[in-house]
């Protein structure tokens, strides 16, 4: 796995940037938000990132911070739930934000992410909610013990 990349913005897209690591350059799929936090080209960057291993191809998606990219992880661990949707919904929400939305379950905030309709975003509620009350009882005993 590739957890983490610095080095030099060689590129900036509006949906990916190309990182300059000694010599060879990373394509990475990123947010509009996280596009907006990176610095200009030709200035040094971190980004934690996720590889996509399918069996035609190899892609990197990239991170302000490992929550974001945790939670990327956990959204696309579920069934119907590909990179690209993944990454739409960090795009939408932060992690605060979409555990407040699964908490209320506002299925009109979910569908407003692009290519989630009403079905995925049922199902995602339904997904969702358990990890992130287990996530919560996690905190709350991680902070108790300190």
């Amino acid at each position: 796995m590739i957890g983490r990349l610095r080095g030099t913005i060689a590129e900036k897209g509006t949906e990916s940037v190309v990182l300059d690591v000694a010599g060879v350059g990373y394509r990475i799929a990123i947010t509009p938000r996280t596009l907006a936090g990176i610095p200009g080209i030709g200035e040094d960057a971190v980004l934690h990132t996720h590889l996509h291993v399918r069996e035609d191809q190899l892609s990197l998606f990239g991170f302000e911070s490992t929550d974001d990219r945790d939670l990327f992880e956990l959204l696309i661990g579920i069934s119907g739930v590909g990179p690209k949707v993944g990454l739409a919904i960090i795009g939408t929400f932060t992690f605060a934000e979409l555990r407040t939305v699964v908490a209320a379950g506002d299925l009109a905030s979910l569908t407003t992410v692009q290519g989630i309709g009403k079905r995925s975003a049922e199902k995602l509620m339904v997904e969702l909610r358990p990890r992130f009350e287990a996530h919560i009882d996690d905190t709350a005993r991680v902070s108790g013990a300190l």
